[in-house]
């Protein structure tokens, strides 16, 4: 029966999308990626990193839920947590001596910042990036400043996908668009709305190790998304 809603949510899709154009707002973007031959053991390397981009999901959808937990328990009144958030993002910043993890993360004024673009180059290294950016996001979200996870998601997931890559020489360019595409389908359980997302922005090439990385992250990301969404 929701399907019968999809005109609608096109048609609000390609507006939003011409109201942005219009007032001069440009997208981002992305370069191609290119997958790799099409051989088993190369497919079984997608699939496990697919494990890596569930367990990724699952570990800042449990984090998350425990510090808003914390935050309900022990700052009662509601108009305290976000100062005692805010508080602790400065903490943080000064912690790590960068602003990197602070906003989108689409772009940074400073050359060689950790970005959602730096990621699908390899002569970046950003090892704990996208652990750093779970922290951020975590403490913000459950601290009352409601953002949105979506953009957050898109960087933890290419972060993690760009350190495997460099880990183990694959491709950087096609895991972090990989991981950009699985962290946060499997965190919405939307894994097939992102598989196509990914062919639209890096090119339908990939399209097999998008699939493969997107659901076995969903399987491994446990039953709850980040908007109450269960598996079915």
């Amino acid at each position: 029966p929701q399907l019968r809603h999809l005109p609608a949510c096109l048609f609000a899709a390609w507006l939003a999308d011409w109201v942005c154009r219009f007032c001069g707002a440009e997208h981002t973007h992305w370069p191609p990626v290119l997958s790799g031959s099409a051989s088993l053991p190369l497919w079984i390397g997608y699939g496990l990193a697919g494990v890596a981009f569930g367990l990724c999901a699952r570990l800042f959808m449990a984090l998350s839920h425990r510090a808003s937990a914390f935050f309900a328990k022990w700052i009662r009144h509601p108009l305290l947590r976000p100062a005692a958030g805010g508080v602790m993002i400065i903490m943080l910043t000064w912690l790590v001596g960068t602003r990197d993890y602070l906003g989108l993360g689409v772009w940074s004024p400073h050359a060689g910042a950790a970005t959602l673009p730096a990621f699908f180059l390899a002569e970046h290294h950003h090892a704990w990036a996208w652990a750093w950016k779970i922290v951020f996001t975590v403490v913000t979200l459950s601290s009352g400043f409601k953002g949105g996870e979506v953009t957050p998601l898109f960087f933890i997931g290419a972060g993690l996908g760009h350190s495997m890559a460099l880990l183990t020489g694959q491709p950087v360019a096609l895991f972090a668009a990989m991981g950009f595409v699985a962290v946060f389908g499997a965190a919405a359980r939307t894994p097939l709305a992102c598989v196509i997302m990914g062919m639209e922005l890096f090119g339908v090439s990939a399209a097999v190790p998008f699939a493969l990385a997107a659901f076995t992250a969903n399987a491994c990301a446990g039953p709850v998304g980040i908007y109450g969404a269960r598996r079915v």
